[in-house]
């Protein structure tokens, strides 16, 4: 009975030890809010400004970032990416130019802090010829988002650019892919309380080749959602 009793107590002494162990490595992990800027370009392409931002999260928090281009009189944001802990990817942002000298501001959102990046100039002193090979219809306004169809004559990636919205509102641009002839629903989502107001939509592919401006006039719709035609 002796060697019994002191074999269950050193298995509770081992087992205390084990615990004691256990508490003493707990790790308290920091909040760390942490990036990396690891490469900027910019190129131009006929009339086609486009600026690229590698962004790498090397913190311990998740974070939302999207680029802000002020350009002349103008502001543009890119769609937002989500970044968590460890991720890296790409922000991009396109302006389609036309004979100016512009003076270019970048800036980096990222979640509730602004960074302001790199400010440079360019001057396109030559006009490129462009060919508009899109159509666009059905054009409506909502509390918090816009949305049109668009068919191009040939499947292209293109740029989608709401621009010339009041200074207190936010359009963010989008890419996207468009089969040949067919009509596809686009919806770009905008932060601002509503007023009618007047807005130029742009389309335009990455090498300037094809393009498509308009004016429109911001109305919200009313008492019903969109019809499929």
């Amino acid at each position: 009975m002796g060697i019994l009793s002191n074999i269950k107590f050193l298995i509770f002494l081992l087992a205390l030890i084990c615990l004691a162990f256990s508490l003493k490595i707990t790790v308290d992990i920091k909040e760390d809010f942490n990036f990396k800027v690891e490469f900027f370009n910019y190129t131009l392409k006929n009339n086609v400004l486009k600026v690229s931002l590698y962004v790498n999260n090397i913190g311990s928090l998740e974070f939302k970032a999207k680029l802000r281009m002020d350009i002349n009189n103008f502001t543009i944001f890119s769609g937002s990416k989500g970044f968590y802990p460890g991720k890296s990817d790409v922000l991009e942002l396109y302006y389609f130019l036309t004979p100016n000298l512009y003076n270019v501001n970048l800036k980096l959102y990222l979640g509730n802090e602004i960074f302001d990046l790199k400010n440079f100039s360019i001057n396109l002193s030559q006009n490129i010829s462009t060919k508009n090979i899109f159509e666009v219809k059905n054009f409506r306004t909502y509390e918090s988002y816009v949305e049109f169809r668009v068919k191009p004559e040939k499947s292209l990636n293109v740029i989608i650019s709401i621009e010339n919205y009041p200074k207190t509102w936010l359009f963010e641009q989008k890419t996207i892919f468009l089969k040949e002839n067919e009509w596809k629903w686009i919806k770009i989502n905008y932060d601002g309380l509503y007023k009618p107001t007047n807005v130029t939509l742009k389309i335009f592919s990455e090498d300037g080749n094809y393009y498509y401006s308009e004016n429109i006039e911001l109305k919200k719709i009313e008492g019903f959602r969109k019809v499929f035609i």
